[in-house]
């Protein structure tokens, strides 16, 4: 798990796509909390890095788990702490992912006059490989109920988190699907991309990624194509090892 090639992968994933969606969506609203879930026993550079990150970003906690702690019931706890009984839309999205700066409107079309214990999930993003030095592949790929900005909208004084509703894909209930428009963006690289299938045909440039992206994703830089780890071809070794 703390293997330090994996980690400098997920650390400077997170530095590059997660940390700066966390950043534009607080300033597209006040009311925008979050929290960074790491290990206490995370290797002291990479949690420092993390801590850099998003010192700046108002309303974010890192908060550090134990061996023994839930995901689902700090996140709950988290909630419960920062919105104090009111009506609340609470998602999660992963180190290596990105949100698009309408993420926050669109979930807010989708949440009216819906109940509590509704789920949205946005069913369509952008699925980006890095093939070679100036070579991507960026296919916008249909997959409801992802991981990728899945949330509920949940009040009260106990509050549901999507963690507390099991495995993503398998949630039942209520759910609203947004169905326009990109709602995500996951990077494919050598720790995740084992059901992606082969690369598309088609390759982009570094340049034409970022013309892409720039409308929906005006925090993905240059340097964070440049640095996206390599996606993998047949097994989870790193390039080189197969």
């Amino acid at each position: 798990m703390f293997d330090s090639d994996k980690l400098e992968i997920r650390t400077r994933s997170f530095e590059d796509f997660c940390a700066p969606t966390y950043k534009l969506l607080s300033n597209m609203s006040a009311e925008s909390y979050g929290s960074i879930l790491i290990s206490y026993d995370l290797p002291a550079p990479f949690k420092s890095r993390i801590l850099a990150a998003v010192e700046d970003i108002p309303g974010l906690e890192v908060i550090e788990l134990g061996d023994e702690d839930s995901v689902a019931d700090i996140s709950r706890r988290y909630v419960a702490d920062v919105t104090n009984g009111t009506r609340v839309f609470s998602y999660r999205y992963d180190d290596d992912d990105a949100l698009p700066v309408g993420y926050f409107e669109t979930v807010g079309r989708l949440s009216l006059g819906e109940p509590e214990g509704t789920v949205i999930s946005l069913n369509s993003g952008y699925s980006l490989s890095r093939l070679a030095e100036n070579s991507y592949t960026m296919p916008i790929r249909r997959y409801p109920m992802n991981a990728f900005g899945l949330g509920v909208i949940t009040s009260g004084r106990e509050y549901r988190t999507i963690f507390d509703l099991g495995a993503h894909t398998r949630i039942r209930g209520r759910v609203v699907h947004g169905t326009e428009g990109i709602g995500w963006l996951a990077t494919m690289h050598q720790l995740n991309d084992s059901r992606v299938g082969p690369p598309k045909r088609e390759t982009l440039t570094t340049n034409e990624v970022l013309n892409l992206l720039a409308k929906d994703f005006p925090q993905i830089c240059p340097n964070a194509l440049r640095s996206l780890s390599f996606r993998r071809s047949a097994s989870v070794d790193f390039p080189g090892s197969d």
